[in-house]
């Protein structure tokens, strides 16, 4: 649709001071051949000033958009031209319909700048509208990476935790391991110290108390000790 109004409007600009110029390339030739009353020579001034005139009015008209649009100041001296355009043809062809169409013309050009600022102003508003929703696309996209990378952090903080409270446990498992070992140890040492200490002070001569390790040294100790009491056998003989 943008498309087809610029196209109207630069068509507008073209046709609408064809119909004046016409007007006034007729009172060319109409003059030029009432002076020298030769029409081979009468109609070439006739279309060279139509010609002349048109091209004067197009590009007066856009010179004077453009600049405008520039916000050039030279944009006035445009308009001037302009208006030149248009008082020649209502001079030369006043009071016939071509006036009425040098006045026209100006009227489009108008039209014609002020759709190029409207297309303009609207091209601007598309631009940052574009720029809002590429910084919105952009924001949603680092928040987007932010919440991945905070995600893949809570991940690594959780594993880490659990690498070390399982590592903890091992530690406390190794520990009761080795206590337990360390007990067991020392209750299969307990009873072999306490197996010893009675026999060496349980088997004592009693005649002349010596230790002796086991009841059989005892006994062979008691066989040969001279502290043993003599016994008397019913027959008076005397045994050691």
């Amino acid at each position: 649709m943008k498309n087809a109004y610029t196209f109207l409007g630069w068509l507008a600009m073209v046709l609408t001071p064809v119909g004046a110029v016409i007007f006034f390339g007729w009172r060319v030739y109409t003059a030029v051949n009432a002076e020298t009353g030769t029409a081979w020579l009468a109609i070439p001034a006739g279309i060279a000033a139509a010609v002349g005139l048109e091209m004067v009015g197009i590009f007066a008209g856009h010179m004077s958009m453009e600049l405008w649009q520039r916000k050039d100041g030279r944009a006035w001296l445009a308009v001037g031209i302009m208006a030149v355009y248009v008082a020649i043809g209502v001079v030369e062809l006043r009071g016939t319909i071509g006036m009425v169409m040098f006045l026209i013309a100006p009227l489009v050009y108008v039209l014609v700048g002020l759709r190029q600022s409207v297309d303009e102003e609207k091209g601007k508003e598309t631009a940052v509208s574009s720029k809002r929703l590429d910084f919105q696309l952009e924001q949603a996209a680092r928040d987007k990476e932010l919440e991945r990378e905070l995600k893949a952090q809570q991940q690594a903080d959780e594993t880490a935790v659990r690498m070390a409270r399982a590592e903890h446990n091992a530690g406390l498992k190794l520990a009761r391991e080795q206590t337990k070992q360390m007990k067991l140890a020392r209750v299969q040492s307990e009873p072999a110290e306490s197996g010893h200490e009675p026999a060496q002070s349980a088997h004592v001569c009693q005649q002349c108390e010596r230790e002796f390790a086991s009841v059989q040294a005892l006994n062979a100790h008691m066989r040969f000790c001279k502290a043993a009491v003599p016994v008397t056998s019913s027959n008076g003989a005397n045994h050691a």
